[in-house]
């Protein structure tokens, strides 16, 4: 209550008491307010002065623009006519680009040579004997010969083996019966093909003679003989080779 009486004095709230019975405003405590806020207001003016004089002195001073001269045209230059003009040197002529060199194409490459067939014909390729290549006779060769054993009387199969080199075994074999072998080799002489084989060694200690076959033919046709080599016998034969 004191308070508010306190404030209502001052003239910041409505005094609680009547308006018959309000007390006399305390001008002695309001002249005193203003007494003491009196030197604020005027630090603060001060300091508003101040300012603004600072602000003036801060601002930069506007540039002084030139004044706009036209351009005055270049005065003509007259060269001196000092003789004929000095002949310029021919320039080199720029030396050609090299040219990249075309790569090269690569080679065909051989189409791969058929595969073997079982019982196909025996066939000396044309350029076999110009080669002297035996590759073609790889494998294995069986040939009717005709021909009995003695003294079984059982015919007679010759089979000759080959590496592509040319270097084998021959092979008689009894029909239902015995089998002998024996080294052999292939060669071309002469532009014909030769089997030459050695004695075939039987199991029982018996042995077949050496014989040779000769070939002659291309891929078309291919015609063989044979014939026994010793003990005077001299025996011939027709022989016609297929793949095994």
């Amino acid at each position: 209550l004191l308070l508010w009486l306190l404030l209502a004095a001052l003239g910041y709230l409505p005094s609680p008491l009547p308006a018959a019975c309000a007390p006399l405003p305390d001008t002695a405590a309001l002249d005193k307010e203003k007494a003491r806020t009196a030197p604020l207001e005027s630090e603060l003016e001060t300091l508003l002065r101040q300012l603004r004089e600072r602000a003036a002195l801060c601002r930069p001073p506007q540039p002084e623009r030139p004044p706009v001269t036209e351009p005055q045209p270049e005065p003509e230059v007259i060269e001196p006519f000092l003789g004929e003009s000095p002949k310029e040197e021919p320039k080199p002529e720029p030396k050609p680009k090299p040219q990249p060199k075309p790569e090269p194409k690569p080679e065909a490459k051989p189409e791969p040579k058929p595969a073997p067939r079982k019982g196909e014909d025996m066939a000396i390729p044309d350029d076999a004997a110009k080669k002297q290549d035996l590759s073609f006779l790889e494998g294995c060769w069986v040939s009717e010969t005709g021909l009995y054993s003695h003294p079984s009387n059982k015919p007679l199969v010759a089979e000759y083996c080959f590496d592509k080199n040319g270097r084998g075994r021959r092979f008689a074999r009894e029909k239902g019966g015995r089998v002998c072998s024996g080294p052999a080799q292939a060669r071309f002489r002469n532009g014909k093909l030769y089997f030459d084989a050695d004695y075939a060694a039987c199991p029982r200690g018996s042995r077949f003679v050496p014989q040779q076959v000769e070939c002659t033919g291309s891929d078309n046709r291919t015609h063989c003989r044979g014939k026994e080599l010793k003990e005077g016998r001299g025996t011939t034969w027709d022989a016609r080779f297929k793949r095994k």
